[in-house]
């Protein structure tokens, strides 16, 4: 198994794992890791990674650096240590309080997935477990970064003695230096001293005396100068003192060491909780590694399936910006994969890359694929990729190629995925074509799952209409030259052998001689070129009408939003001026019913007047604009066309409903109790019987009104007048056509009566009498639609 791990590059991969490790003992660990040989394994080292993964994104850092540390002072103890020196206790203070921080930050992110009430995650699997076996060593924490400082020392607050007699020691060598200052300058300005300064010599402070002047200087001599021109004199006056310093560093020394006793003591009565703690930040460091990895290179671990289906396969060594993605889909009755196509087209690197997916997803790292992968447990990965000789064995490249080959067939069978990289090469191609075609056999027949990458024809043809033997190949651009690392599942790929050597400059001849001599081979070759191409052209179609389908969809999508948008508007729109028009018909209605009652009740000329001037501009009244048609959207019945007599109506200007008496072409007649009106049938809209059968009508009562009036006799003003009241009752009763009588004259009448019809907007049109109508001295005028007549 490490020799596969080899050579599909499994030791490089650890390597840049490994780099991710905050200690020494985690990246070791690292390197050591394998594929997990059981589906239970596999899915515990992937719940770890994703767990850890998780904490790195949302909780506390790992901080596990003080492993190698704590691993020295765990065999400090060991061997029998009784006062570790303040640095080692110094980082066990600082490994145990990371441990702790850890701890805590993990039960707080436990305890906020509990709160959130999801289902089981990595996390709440794996963390609840880590939680479970970290010890709490906080006290023991506190007590060892208390007890020593920054810089690796023991703290004065270590205790309470060791902090009184620091502060003494500190106290006697400031007096001590104090006074052998004072006495080096008066000895100094004597001559009796070199010009170093005083110093300290086994401990006790001394003066730098000439050798000349000793006598004059009374003290203890405790060193000399190499040269023997200067002695080194503690004063007599400073003995005393000397010696007081001396008793106090003694006692500190004592206070000291009893001191890192009592401190190794309490790691030493919790080692097996400080191996314990320590072997798990050990195991931390390893899978918080593995978790970096697999967040920095966005790998996935695929779901458990009987096919395989690697979607956007890439090989984890490679950049993404260099690496050609591929998808890998076999089905469920995949036995073996055949691989063909040129040299350097990537089928090697094809081959590498689905083995260390499988072995990647299987150790905690997982596959640098796409999220909807899906992948079988293998229980065991034999790779025989690259040129295996050994000069030091007496073994060709076959014969190696042999040797592994034996070794697969031996100790290989169901749950086996076995990856071979051209399996003859080193032989005859064509003995060893057959081999290889025998060895595949073989292979499949025992359980094993197969991917084999060759150029020869044979294993091509092997895999063509086998149930579970699936053909593939490596794409190649055939005007370049250069390989597109592709992988195309279901046809056999051209090594384009002699299509390189063409371009390339080989001389003619030869190419012409090696076509020849290659016969179906070279055809073979060129007819799964052409195919490859026709592939490709077909992929490229699909791909631009996929772009075009989709463009076309979002074009549609678009189109059916504005639209929905514009018609929700127009609706809005139609039902706002709908309502407008609605109560301003309502106003102008009533007003009307109120002016016709007053014109038909007052015989005041005046007050007709006004009444038939407020008539008028009630008649003027336009729509709003953008106002919807009479009956739009709301109109009952099926419109004028069906109109009859003894139809209910209702009519545009007028509240209630009305009957037809009589339908005049393009007009009728329709009655609202006594009250008679001739209207377009374009202002007509068929409406419902009331309740009770019982039509709404006027509360009053209008005379006929005689459709002729004679203007002969009178002044213009009078005339005027007389025509436009003439005209009110007409509209009011429903006369669509009246005959004015004005004379021949002098033309003043017939010039007024021009001016009211032209002025007057209910008037539709007027003409010259007939001979027998009264000829020039007669105006015929129509009231309501334009007509004929």
């Amino acid at each position: 198994m490490r020799g596969t791990l080899e050579e599909l590059g499994w030791g490089k991969l650890l390597e840049r794992v490994s780099s991710l490790a905050e200690s020494e003992a985690g990246r070791e660990e690292v390197l050591a890791l394998v594929p997990a040989s059981s589906p239970g394994s596999s899915d515990r080292l992937r719940d770890e990674t994703l767990a850890a993964a998780a904490l790195l994104e949302q909780g506390p850092s790992a901080n596990l650096d003080w492993v190698d540390p704590m691993g020295e002072i765990l065999e400090a103890l060991d061997e029998g240590a009784t006062a570790l020196d303040p640095a080692a206790l110094r980082a066990a203070g600082l490994g145990l309080d990371s441990l702790d921080g850890l701890r805590k930050g993990l039960a707080e992110v436990l305890a906020e997935e509990e709160e959130a009430g999801e289902g089981p995650s990595p996390l709440k699997r794996v963390g609840g477990e880590w939680l479970q076996r970290c010890p709490d060593l906080s006290a023991e924490a506190g007590r060892l970064l208390r007890s020593t400082t920054e810089d690796g020392a023991l703290s004065p607050k270590a205790s309470p003695e060791l902090s009184r007699l620091m502060k003494r020691v500190e106290r006697d060598r400031r007096r001590i230096s104090e006074r052998i200052e004072r006495l080096a300058s008066r000895l100094s300005s004597q001559g009796l001293l070199r010009d170093s300064p005083p110093t300290i010599r086994n401990g006790r402070y001394v003066l730098p005396v000439r050798a000349g002047s000793r006598g004059r200087v009374g003290g203890i001599v405790h060193d000399r100068s190499d040269s023997g021109e200067t002695v080194f004199v503690e004063p007599m006056e400073l003995a005393e003192a000397g010696n007081s310093l001396q008793e106090a560093q003694l006692d500190l020394e004592a206070e000291r060491r009893r001191v890192l006793r009592e401190l190794t003591g309490l790691l030493r009565d919790r080692s097996d909780h400080l191996a314990a703690a320590t072997g798990l930040a050990l195991e931390l460091d390893a899978v918080f590694a593995r978790a970096r990895y697999h967040l920095e290179a966005e790998t996935v671990f695929p779901a458990e399936g009987s096919g395989v289906s690697l979607l956007g396969l890439r090989h984890p060594m490679i950049p993404p910006e260099e690496s050609v993605d591929n998808d890998l889909q076999m089905p469920a009755n995949w036995k073996a994969l055949v691989v063909s196509g040129p040299n350097a087209g990537g089928k090697s690197v094809l081959l590498k890359a689905f083995g260390l997916a499988v072995i990647c997803s299987q150790s905690g790292l997982g596959a640098t694929a796409g999220a909807e992968s899906t992948l079988p447990f293998f229980e065991s990965v034999s790779a025989s990729i690259g040129d295996q000789q050994s000069i030091e064995e007496h073994l060709s490249t076959y014969s190696a190629r042999l040797s592994q080959q034996m070794a697969m067939m031996r100790n290989l069978g169901r749950g086996s995925l076995v990856l071979i990289d051209e399996p003859a090469a080193g032989t005859d191609p064509v003995t060893g074509s057959a081999m290889s075609a025998a060895l595949l056999e073989a292979l499949t027949d025992s359980g094993c799952r197969v991917v084999l990458t060759t150029h020869m024809g044979q294993l091509k043809n092997l895999a063509t209409g086998r149930e579970g033997f699936y053909n593939g190949c490596m794409t190649f651009d055939e005007e370049t030259l250069k390989p597109q690392y592709r992988f195309v599942l279901g046809i056999p790929g051209s090594s384009f052998t002699l299509e390189i050597a063409q371009r390339m400059g080989y001389p003619e001849e030869v190419l012409r001689r090696a076509r020849e001599l290659a016969g179906d081979s070279f055809r073979l070759d060129r007819l799964m070129a052409d195919l490859a191409a026709m592939r490709d052209r077909r992929a490229e179609e699909l791909r631009r009408l996929s772009r075009e389908r989709e463009e076309a969809r979002r074009a549609m999508e678009e189109a059916s939003t504005e639209q929905s948008r514009g018609r929700a508007e127009l609706a809005a729109l139609r039902r706002h001026y709908r309502k407008q028009w609605e109560r301003r018909l309502e106003e102008i209605g009533s007003r009307a019913d109120s002016l016709l009652g007053r014109l038909a009740s007052t015989e005041d000329r005046e007050e007709r007047r006004r009444i038939r001037s407020g008539i008028r501009e009630l008649e003027a009244a336009e729509a709003p604009e953008d106002a919807p048609p009479a009956g739009a959207g709301g109109g009952e019945g099926g419109g004028p066309r069906e109109l009859s007599k003894g139809s209910w109506v209702t009519v545009k200007g007028w509240r209630g409903r009305g009957t037809v008496d009589e339908v005049r072409g393009d007009t009728a007649v329709v009655s609202f109790g006594n009250l008679r009106l001739e209207k377009p049938l374009a202002d007509l809209s068929a409406a419902e019987p009331p309740q009770g059968a019982e039509a709404a009508s006027a509360s009053w009562e209008m005379a006929p009104e005689s459709p002729e009036i004679n203007l002969i006799g009178m002044r213009a003003a009078e005339a005027r007048e007389a025509l436009e009241e003439k005209l009110d009752g007409c509209a009011a009763t429903g006369v669509g056509v009246i005959r004015v009588i004005h004379g021949k004259g002098k033309g003043v009448l017939m010039s007024v009566v021009a001016d009211v019809l032209r002025e007057d907007p209910r008037v539709s049109s007027w003409r010259q009498g007939r001979p027998e109508e009264g000829g020039v001295g007669v105006t015929v005028a129509r009231l309501g639609p334009e007509a004929g007549g």
